[in-house]
């Protein structure tokens, strides 16, 4: 990669919690070596701060928006990203990545579930509704959710999907990231249900 965004968890000088921080990186030439050059900034509202208190499962599940989704996502992604695979107990059963219906994810290239917060599904099994079978498949016309992941590195996704505990289909939105854990690309995510709107929706893929 030339050059890049990079979302990751720093500690704040000022308030001394551990906070998302961006950086944008770039390549370049030291004297014949490879080197990167990097800065960082904490936007106030973009993702915005990590901290518990303010980004938490609860706050998209009491009051569901894209803004809200989409931070809580790049805060559980920062949380991958710098802890890898150790970051599964933390994301499956700590309180605060998971709250009724809202549940961080995590999925592999292939479709395959690597970690839920959902306590139904089982790892391992793929997303039923994205095309790998069950009573909706095919919603995205054998597009590869996964391989989008990979191209565009964060999208909300629209789609009808089932409840794991009662079945009926339902229209959903879901925020994904692209995030790296130990040198594995993975693709992860959280949704809710879109329980408001009147008409069955159509699938559809869209850019951050």
């Amino acid at each position: 990669m030339d050059s890049g965004w990079i979302y990751a968890s720093a500690r704040d000088p000022v308030t001394g919690r551990d906070e998302l921080k961006i950086f944008s990186v770039a390549r370049m030439d030291w004297d014949g070596r490879r080197a990167a050059v990097a800065a960082g900034i904490r936007p106030p509202d973009l993702p915005g701060a990590c901290g518990d208190d303010e980004v938490n499962a609860a706050s998209p599940a009491a009051a569901p928006s894209h803004e809200k989704l989409r931070e809580f996502v790049r805060c559980a992604a920062a949380l991958l990203e710098s802890k890898g695979y150790f970051a599964k107990d933390e994301l499956e059963g700590g309180v605060r990545w998971s709250h009724e219906s809202v549940y961080v994810f995590v999925i592999d290239e292939t479709g395959d579930q690597v970690l839920t917060g959902n306590r139904i599904r089982v790892n391992g099994h793929a997303i039923h509704e994205w095309g790998a079978g069950g009573v909706l498949p095919n919603q995205f016309g054998g597009r590869d959710i996964a391989a989008v992941g990979h191209d565009f590195g964060e999208f909300f996704l629209h789609y009808w999907g089932s409840d794991p505990t009662t079945w009926p289909a339902r229209p959903n939105v879901a925020f994904l990231k692209r995030v790296v854990a130990h040198g594995v690309p993975l693709l992860e995510g959280t949704g809710y249900d879109l329980r408001s709107m009147p008409d069955r929706p159509r699938a559809v893929l869209t850019t951050a």
